[in-house]
């Protein structure tokens, strides 16, 4: 409780921070900035810079809603609901797509294009060329 005494300015600072990252995530579509980077630069930035973003966000919606700074709107599906529930969402759904779905689809491809040993018998024959 003390941690979000002066909740306020964690949320204003959350909301600030996300507004730099997503001004440096859009730089990264100009063109004659995304030729200039390298493949696993531009990946990381437009992978995982994004979904970082959301979560900032979401961070910045769930402080004010929490600490009900718009306490005049009381019905649930107002503006406030819909940006605290959609990004949620796709934050659910990401999770679900890159953390369960993804890596269970590699493995069953994994499996199937592993090679295989093959399981034929070999029948195990005395040395006889040494005996008298």
């Amino acid at each position: 409780s003390s941690l979000f005494a002066e909740s306020p300015q964690y949320a204003s600072f959350f909301g600030l921070f996300t507004l730099i990252l997503l001004c440096i995530l859009s730089f990264v579509y100009f063109p004659w900035i995304s030729e200039r980077l390298l493949w696993r630069e531009y990946h990381l930035l437009t992978a995982y810079l994004g979904p970082f973003c959301l979560l900032i966000a979401f961070i910045h919606v769930y402080i004010s809603w929490k600490y009900d700074y718009y306490s005049h709107h009381q019905y649930l599906f107002n503006l406030k609901f819909f940006s605290m529930f959609l990004p949620l969402i796709v934050l659910v759904l990401s999770f679900i797509i890159y953390g369960i779905i993804h890596p269970i689809i590699k493995l069953i491809q994994w499996n199937r294009t592993r090679p295989r040993k093959n399981k034929t018998s070999t029948i195990i024959t005395k040395d006889t060329s040494l005996l008298p």
